[in-house]
């Protein structure tokens, strides 16, 4: 239940751990590595939004609100806390704008890319529906639904397509629709450009940022590539299917060393269009996280909770297996950096380790 009259409360610290979404990846590595510690700056924008009253108190996060959150190229916060969606300025610490027109859970969140309005962004519900807010003005532009199937993923598209004719209207925006359905939308006119329905079950989907014609999808026992990927037109075929299995060890790795269990998983790995073995252990079965590494052309990061899989396409082989300590705890996000080859890994604890 909403309340009005009071600011929203601030999210505590482990809400705000659930999930970081891709812009704040390229925030926090411009950041971190460019040394740009002006975050006064990147606050300033919050100074030019006029606040709304009354103001709603989103009150405590969902379960299902887990990894709802993105941070803004103009450096605010958007979170969703249950039905709500809140803007919050981390340099001030203080709430900027709080969004109560969904009618299920908030499932996700994402800014509109600085250069086409940086003062909106697109949340997404349990229920199907993508609403794009303006933040300054405190007012939705768009409302649009598919179906009401849960949304598990959206991905701004670096493609133009015919309906736009001008450079300030906002990209194509692809939404991944529960539990096979990817649907392309022109969030300037609430229009579906179209909508693919594929025959395996999808968890989640990413861009190649070196080529935005290729999408990876994870799927429960695979890894589903489109190689046709247009706004215009829908995707030809299903897709390729990639296995990843790795044998069952038959003896113990007590007394195994580190160094010695990771040579012997690199040498298991086995990275395909057939499918494996009954027999052999399915490792997309437990992977957290599908990514392209944003540095490196032709790579894919595969997460678990104590190892990151990265896999060189172009050769079809695991290239790597970053391992964490061992009273380290478990990993529930990996982030790569643009600008160099580096990972940023989040904890289950709320701590972000570096791997270099």
């Amino acid at each position: 239940m909403a309340v009005t009259g009071h600011p929203p409360l601030m999210p505590s610290l482990s809400q705000l751990s659930l999930g970081v979404t891709r812009t704040s990846r390229d925030v926090m590595s411009e950041t971190l590595l460019s040394g740009d510690t002006d975050l006064e700056h990147r606050g300033s924008m919050a100074n030019q939004i006029q606040l709304v009253t009354p103001r709603i108190i989103p009150g405590p996060c969902h379960l299902n609100n887990k990894g709802c959150i993105d941070w803004g190229p103009q450096g605010l916060i958007a979170y969703g806390a249950n039905l709500s969606v809140a803007v919050v300025d981390p340099v001030t610490c203080q709430p900027i704008q709080c969004f109560l027109k969904h009618k299920a859970v908030v499932k996700k969140v994402i800014w509109c890319p600085q250069e086409f309005g940086s003062l909106r962004l697109v949340s997404a519900d349990m229920c199907g529906t993508l609403i794009l807010w303006n933040v300054e003005t405190g007012t939705s532009d768009v409302v649009v639904q598919d179906d009401k199937k849960p949304i598990l993923g959206m991905a701004w598209t670096s493609q133009s397509h015919t309906y736009r004719s001008s450079s300030s209207l906002l990209p194509p925006l692809a939404a991944l629709h529960s539990p096979y359905s990817l649907v392309i939308w022109d969030m300037n006119k609430g229009v579906r450009l179209w909508r693919k329905v594929f025959t395996d079950t999808l968890l989640s989907f990413d861009i190649d940022p070196f080529d935005s014609t290729r999408l990876a999808f994870q799927c429960p026992d695979c890894i589903l590539f489109i190689d046709d990927f247009s706004v215009s037109r829908i995707p030809s075929s299903n897709g390729r299917k990639f296995y990843i299995s790795s044998p069952r060890m038959s003896e113990p790795d007590e007394g195994v060393k580190s160094k010695d269990r990771l040579k012997r998983l690199m040498r298991g790995l086995t990275v395909g269009e057939m499918k494996p073995r009954t027999e052999d252990s399915m490792t997309l079965s437990d992977c957290l996280q599908l990514s392209y590494h944003r540095s490196l052309r032709h790579h894919v990061l595969l997460l678990y909770a104590r190892d990151v899989l990265i896999i060189d396409l172009h050769i079809n082989m695991s290239v790597g297996v970053i391992p964490i300590e061992r009273t380290a705890s478990p990993l529930t996000q990996v982030i790569s950096c643009r600008q160099r080859d580096v990972l940023y890994c989040l904890h289950e604890s709320g701590s972000v380790s570096v791997k270099v």
